[in-house]
């Protein structure tokens, strides 16, 4: 896996293909975002996970994997703080289409946004 367009399951970026199974869902978003983190790794600079969470605007999310989806959406805020956008906007559509959020995790990533913040900031001075 050398470049970001690797993280493309189909012809498009906003075409990923996960399977409509739960099982096989699952397995598919556990794999693409270990893929997307990865190539984060790889790529420190880039907007890969920004890019990650774009091409799966489009994907319908089995009821049964929507906490495990929002949890993976969650773990890009940390590393690339730019995604949180591109989350909120992911966890509020879904939300407003009758998915739960989970508010604790939410709680909780929004906790250590702010404390490594002041981390950067404090480190700045």
């Amino acid at each position: 896996m050398d470049k970001i367009d690797d993280l493309r399951m189909g012809d498009r970026a906003e075409a990923v293909q996960v399977r409509s199974s739960q099982a096989g869902q699952a397995a598919d978003l556990s794999n693409y975002f270990s893929k997307a983190f990865s190539l984060h790794n790889e790529h420190p600079g880039g907007a890969v996970l920004q890019f990650a969470i774009a091409c799966l605007r489009s994907v319908n999310i089995d009821p049964a994997n929507w906490p495990m989806f929002q949890k993976l959406l969650l773990l890009c805020v940390i590393p690339e703080p730019a995604c949180l956008p591109s989350v909120l906007e992911q966890i509020i559509v879904r939300r407003n289409a009758g998915a739960g959020p989970i508010a604790e995790q939410m709680e909780e990533i929004a906790n250590d946004l702010i404390q490594i913040t002041q981390a950067l900031s404090i480190r700045a001075k």
